[in-house]
Formats: C-alpha cells, sequence, structure tokens
C-alpha cells in the first residue's frame, strides 16, 4: 500500500502487543503465520492493498481455495499487496479487546485499517456474525453509511454472498459470482490456461502446471460432473417464486 493512502494511519505492526499474549490462548500458531509459500511484500512502493479475510477460525478457512486463488493472483501484481486475516478464537478475541488489539494481518501483522481494500470470504451464512466481529475489532464502522473516506472498502464474496441483501449495509461492494468471470475477462488466455483450468497453455488435468484441487481421478473439480440428490432434474419441484421456463429447471446439486 501507498504510504501517502491512510497518511494518518501508519504502517506500525501489532506483534509487539501480540507475541506476550499468545502463550495466554489456545493454540497460538493460529496468529503467528510464517508457513511455507506465503508473499511478504513491503507495502511501501505499492498503490493498493488487500487484506483477504475468511471469517472463521485458522485451520477453517486456510485451506480455503478461493482465498488462495486470489492471494496468488494479486500478489503477482507488482504494484499490488494482498495478506490474510481470520477470526480470533474467543479466548483470543477477549485477550484483543481488553489489550486494545485490533484485528490484523497474518503476514506482517498489520491492523485492518492500514489496508484499502477489505475483502471477506463468506462459504456461509454461519459466518455473518463472525464477519462483523471482525470488523469491529478492526475499528471500522459496521455500516458503510456510517464510514470515512479513510476506511477501507468492504468486499463480501463467496457462497453466502450469493444473496448480497443481507449484508448490504456492512458491505461496500458485493463480489458475488460476477468476480470470476470478470476477472477472467481481464486476464490474457495464456495465464488461464485451456478452459481455464490451469495456468498456461497446453494445461491438462496430469500437467504440473495445472493448479487447484482435483478429484480422486486427477479430474480438475470444475469439470467433475455434478452429484444430484433426490428424483431426476425433469422431477424436481422448482421453487415458489423462481422463473419458468425450460432453462430455470431448478437444480439441487454440487460439484
Amino acid at each position: 500500500m501507498s504510504t501517502t493512502s491512510h497518511p494518518q494511519q501508519p504502517l506500525d505492526s501489532v506483534w509487539p502487543r501480540l507475541e506476550p499474549v499468545l502463550t495466554s490462548v489456545r493454540k497460538p500458531a493460529r496468529y503467528v503465520g510464517g508457513e511455507g509459500n506465503i508473499v511478504v511484500k513491503d507495502h511501501t512502493g505499492t498503490d493498493s492493498s488487500w487484506l483477504l479475510v475468511y471469517p472463521d477460525a485458522y485451520e477453517v478457512g486456510q485451506p480455503n481455495q478461493g482465498v488462495q486463488i486470489l492471494y496468488e493472483v494479486l500478489n503477482e501484481r507488482p504494484t499490488t499487496v494482498a495478506e490474510r486475516g481470520y477470526a480470533p478464537w474467543t479466548d483470543m478475541e477477549a485477550v484483543m479487546r481488553e489489550r486494545g488489539i485490533p484485528f490484523f494481518s497474518l503476514e506482517n501483522h498489520l491492523p485492518m485499517r492500514a489496508f484499502d481494500v477489505v475483502a471477506f470470504s463468506l462459504a456461509a451464512e454461519v459466518g455473518y456474525t463472525n464477519l462483523l466481529c471482525c470488523l469491529d475489532l478492526g475499528g471500522v464502522p459496521l455500516h458503510a453509511a456510517d464510514r470515512r473516506d479513510d476506511d477501507p472498502l468492504v468486499v463480501i464474496g463467496g457462497h453466502a454472498a450469493f444473496n448480497p441483501e443481507p449484508l448490504a449495509p456492512s458491505s461496500t461492494w458485493s463480489a458475488r459470482a460476477t468476480a470470476r468471470s470478470s476477472w477472467v475477462r481481464s486476464t490474457p488466455s495464456s495465464r488461464r490456461g485451456v478452459g481455464g483450468a490451469g495456468t498456461g497453455p497446453g494445461c491438462t488435468p496430469s500437467s504440473p502446471r495445472c493448479r487447484g484441487p482435483t478429484s480422486p481421478r486427477g479430474t480438475p473439480r470444475s469439470t467433475t460432473p455434478t452429484r444430484r440428490w433426490g428424483p431426476s432434474r425433469g422431477s424436481q419441484r422448482r421453487p415458489t417464486g423462481c422463473p419458468s421456463g425450460p432453462s430455470a429447471t431448478w437444480t439441487r446439486g454440487r460439484t
């Protein structure tokens, strides 16, 4: 992040205040960072900074592929820096409130307000309250209408943001499903790979250049056939309020 973005908020790490209290909470490794393959950038000289937050405990959010992809794509840009954040457990939350430690990133342990954009990935609606807790700990007003120009933008995406209305008062922008298509349109095909499954031309499921989770047969998960429950597709009941027509047939399934 450029130091001119928030001149009244220096990039001071909370680590000096955090380290002494780690012995008083369970699983302190959740808050230390330093894993393999992380990206630690100097914020000076960059023009935008992102805090990617999964509003749940570290061990739940760290394996999330959506956050990992965004983390890689953003940090590939030389003038952009992205760091990660996870919701503290209740014991750490109590300590943070008692000691005045704000919500922080994992890489450089910077406070939430030091970033230009705070992007939440919501996998389920049960994360709504955790999201509000993270904003409160970070010193960011819960309602977008109460934020000032020096507050970070709050972006919400993920499966639970498909309906943006419940969290609309708290978000500046809801990514939903359009974020990936926008990124694909703005990214050269040589970066996306064949069929969007990998990272370069000629990428195949068995290629070491293919990234992302794979099914037990080695097929990219995005091409795994949909698993359905209940009757066949044409015989399932359409929920009330859904549009009619052949293209609107409702199916319950997941990849």
